[in-house]
């Protein structure tokens, strides 16, 4: 009986240790920390895969729900790690976006990712970088976009 118990507690220290806290020590989930320069850091490891991903935010909410939809994509059959942005996006909206979102929200990301599809569309989403990103962007801009439609698209 003792010793049971020094198992469920040394368990249940082990799962502190997984939860990522904050600058000011506060637990903020499973796989979620804050860097030293104030941005949020997920890390979701995927059964099958040997590469941890890892997704960065300034925002926490906006990284939580980056994680969740990382890790719904990810346990779904449909989910391929060699699958290029178009397929992403496509998936994505299906399944998250079309039964919860206004047709006027729909056609505008429809919109923007028509801006940027030539870009990046046919990369695979696991080799997409940010200076893929920041490309695209200045690409972009050098075609004469307005820089709040630009803006609009890093969201």
């Amino acid at each position: 009986m003792f010793l049971e118990k020094q198992v469920i507690i040394y368990v249940k220290n082990i799962w502190r240790l997984k939860m990522g806290k904050d600058l000011n020590g506060k637990e903020l989930g499973r796989g979620i920390t804050q860097r030293k320069d104030g941005r949020y850091m997920g890390r979701i490891h995927i059964r099958g895969s040997k590469k941890e991903v890892t997704l960065y935010d300034r925002n926490l909410k906006m990284l939580k729900n980056k994680v969740n939809t990382y890790r719904a994509l990810a346990g779904t059959s449909q989910w391929d790690i060699r699958m290029t942005v178009t397929e992403w996006f496509e998936q994505w909206m299906e399944i998250y976006n079309v039964p919860v979102l206004k047709a006027t929200t729909i056609r505008n990301y429809w919109d923007g990712f028509k801006r940027i599809q030539p870009l990046i569309g046919d990369r695979r989403v696991i080799d997409i970088k940010s200076n893929n990103i920041l490309n695209a962007l200045y690409v972009l801009k050098e075609n004469g976009y307005a820089q709040t439609t630009i803006k609009h698209l890093q969201y």
